[in-house]
């Protein structure tokens, strides 16, 4: 027998004794053996399957996508020159078709203990195509993720880091670049870290969520308010195995909030406090002085002679008078004390712990002096603008305080200086 067919012989033997055959035909995985010419000479019904009719009795890797072919030859080729090993995943498939992912690993075929190395080839072939597909998924998940501005996180309850998007990344390296050490707790900005990781932690040992806000600490000295989701993974005792944070920047938002709240509490035109937060600062104050005994003062203020100005020049220009007003009102009193427009051309001033009437004389002299002060409208023209100023005060804990009484009493001050003439104040002392 010539020595190509004794090889091819031996070889067959192998693979088709009716024990071993037995065992081979029923391995899930697929199992294909070319002799040394490359002819494949047996291949179990789970390489059939799995090559979904490539292949047959000739290559089994002509059901390879082209791409992949080369790969798959040379691995056969070191398989069969050198008696290398070698393993790696390609796509099976006809074109146009969703391929099957094939993990591939080819080895050297040799003959039984008695018998040389035939030259022939064993490849395995396992579907991967569950694991690719998973990958994929995987790999398109990590890459929105990474594209996106929010703040990912997957950690374990000991602090352990799982993954991080390239957001939070970028956040993590900006605070070792300023002495971190790395850990994501140092995200969360002090004020609130010790208050978060107790309160989310109680929650996510039972529940499956946690909702909040937080403030965190993305570095180069810049703090990020974010509205957060944790979801919680629990083993099948319970226990919290892992837990997913999702932080979105709502920045714009409280920024949003911020100018709507201001919208609500201050004067359009000057700026200044509206009626709705003068009244609420003075019930601040009041109860304040209820328990403490410190004293409030309340300067009510009408301009005089403001409707000749506003006829004679125009509403712009009157508009420019009372926007000046409220600057100079701004500039004689101080910064805790609440000036707020309450009319068209009325103003108060809520000051807290200032009762002495010596000093609340001084003060209303400045308002009026201020005021009083040319205004320029611009082209050369000025107009003069006058103000009444009556203010009420209570300063012992003894006397009956109330917000809108106390606003009252200043008001009927205000009226007794403009009976007089304008320009003047008068101050109602209450029971001190």
């Amino acid at each position: 027998m010539p020595r190509e067919g004794a090889d091819a012989a031996l070889t067959g033997s192998v693979w088709t004794d009716g024990d071993f055959r037995s065992l081979t035909d029923a391995a899930p995985i697929g199992i294909v053996v070319d002799d040394r010419h490359g002819h494949t000479i047996y291949r179990n019904p789970a390489a059939g399957a799995l090559l979904d009719g490539h292949g047959g009795d000739g290559d089994w890797r002509s059901g390879a996508l082209a791409e992949y072919r080369p790969v798959l030859d040379a691995m056969v080729e070191a398989a069969r020159e050198r008696g290398a090993v070698s393993n790696t995943i390609a796509a099976f498939g006809r074109p146009g078709e969703p391929a099957r992912w094939l993990r591939v690993k080819v080895a050297p075929q040799a003959g039984s203990g008695w018998a040389p190395r035939t030259g022939g080839v064993i490849a395995i072939l396992e579907d991967v195509t569950a694991e690719m597909d998973a990958r994929a998924e995987t790999e398109r998940l990590t890459h929105m993720l990474d594209a996106t501005s929010d703040y990912v996180a997957v950690f374990r309850p000991s602090g352990e880091i799982l993954y991080l998007n390239e957001t939070t990344r970028a956040a993590l390296e900006r605070l070792r670049e300023q002495g971190g050490n790395g850990e994501l707790v140092e995200l969360i900005d002090e004020s609130g870290r010790e208050a978060f990781v107790r309160e989310a932690l109680e929650v996510l040992a039972d529940a499956d969520t946690w909702r909040g806000e937080l403030l965190l600490d993305v570095g180069g000295d810049r703090k990020v308010p974010v509205s957060a989701l944790a979801v919680a993974r629990h083993d099948r005792q319970g226990r919290l195995e892992w837990i997913s944070l999702l932080a979105r920047d709502i920045t714009d938002l409280k920024e949003a909030e911020a100018r709507l709240r201001d919208l609500a509490t201050r004067d359009t035109l000057t700026g200044l406090a509206n009626r709705s937060l003068a009244s609420d600062r003075l019930a601040q104050a009041v109860a304040r002085h209820k328990r403490s005994g410190q004293g409030v003062a309340v300067l009510f203020c009408d301009l005089d002679g403001f409707k000749a100005i506003n006829d004679a020049n125009g509403h712009a220009a009157g508009d420019l008078v009372l926007q000046e007003v409220a600057r100079r009102l701004n500039s004689v009193t101080r910064a805790t004390d609440t000036v707020a427009r309450v009319g068209g051309d009325e103003f108060v001033i809520v000051c807290e712990g200032l009762v002495d009437r010596d000093a609340l004389a001084e003060l209303a002299d400045r308002v009026i002096s201020a005021v009083c002060e040319p205004v320029p409208l611009g082209g050369g023209v000025s107009v003069v603008v006058g103000i009444s100023v009556g203010v009420a005060v209570v300063s012992d804990t003894g006397e009956e305080a109330d917000a809108d009484r106390l606003l009252t009493r200043a008001d009927t001050a205000m009226y007794r200086a403009k009976a007089h003439g304008g320009r003047s104040y008068r101050i109602d002392l209450g029971m001190s």
